[in-house]
């Protein structure tokens, strides 16, 4: 492995003038310097491009028509150069030794890794640091793991260029998680747990509604049948356990009564097929509204 590796950053950027400068400054603040920084300018209505391109080389800026956060990953792919392409998204930030300690972490990694993701802080709206999930800790995952599970956040990610892989561009939900999920097979993934990427909370973010459950469930859902052959037990097992991950939103909407939600939810789970492992969820009796009101009071 290159002991030097070169690294193309790739920031796609829709109307995030906002936030763009700051981030592209953490980038440029890297204690190992970036080969180049592409922003992919994704038809911003605002001065996005202007103003990254007021930065000047190494920071270079491709415009395009709007076609989705997928397609200007990718477009910053195919123009990168670098043996590595590292992503962050145009509102978050990187703390200084992110870059290095990521090239410090392949000297010491298996020469098939694909790939080397960090650990994270919120800031924003909410300021607080996740903690370091345990199952982060291995680095021969499956396809099956990161479909079911968020493991990878995108601006914590370094990739290899030589790599082929590119996000979906057949669906806008979930396509971060299908793409570390294939990802996963080409070889191992490496994390380091200190909080190196800052992960912006702000209004403009699309918020988790159900219309986003579903259509993130029915993505994910449409990787596994791309993948693998259905109808396979360790399909199905798949399936259910993925039709269960929705549970605990339908248990959180009854619990704050946010009842147009969660009878939509509920209809969803409803018409899912559970081959006899139907949840015991989807027949709770719902009491008049106005009980609840009454306990909600006096409890």
């Amino acid at each position: 492995m290159t002991s030097n590796p070169s690294i193309s950053v790739v920031i796609p950027c829709f109307n995030a003038a906002e936030w763009l400068q700051e981030t592209i400054q953490s980038v440029l603040a890297q204690t190992a310097s970036a080969f180049e920084v592409l922003v992919v300018d994704d038809g911003s209505t605002d001065d996005s491009a202007s103003l990254a391109e007021s930065f000047g080389q190494p920071v270079r800026v491709i415009r395009q028509p709007n076609q989705g956060e997928s397609v200007a990953r990718n477009r910053g792919i195919e123009e990168a150069v670098g043996d590595w392409i590292a992503f962050v998204d145009a509102d978050d930030v990187w703390l200084p030794t992110k870059l290095a300690e990521q090239v410090n972490a392949l000297a010491r990694s298996p020469e098939d890794v694909a790939c080397v993701h960090t650990g994270f802080y919120l800031f924003g709206g909410r300021n607080f640091k996740p903690a370091v999930p345990a199952w982060s800790q291995k680095r021969e995952f499956t396809f099956r793991d990161l479909i079911l599970k968020p493991i990878v956040n995108t601006s914590t990610a370094m990739v290899r260029r030589e790599n082929s892989l590119r996000f979906p561009t057949w669906t806008r939900a979930g396509e971060d998680m299908i793409y570390f999920a294939e990802l996963a097979e080409r070889g191992s993934l490496v994390y380091l747990p200190d909080h190196l990427v800052g992960y912006r909370c702000h209004e403009k973010q699309q918020h988790v509604t159900v219309t986003h459950l579903k259509a993130h469930h029915q993505s994910r859902w449409e990787a596994v049948q791309r993948h693998g052959e259905s109808g396979t037990l360790e399909v199905r097992k798949l399936e259910l356990e993925m039709q269960q991950q929705l549970l605990k939103p339908l248990r959180r909407l009854r619990r704050d009564r946010q009842w147009a939600q969660y009878w939509e939810l509920r209809q969803f789970l409803s018409e899912m097929d559970w081959r006899g492992d139907r949840p015991t969820a989807l027949d709770d009796r719902v009491y008049p509204r106005f009980m609840y009101r009454i306990k909600d009071l006096v409890s």
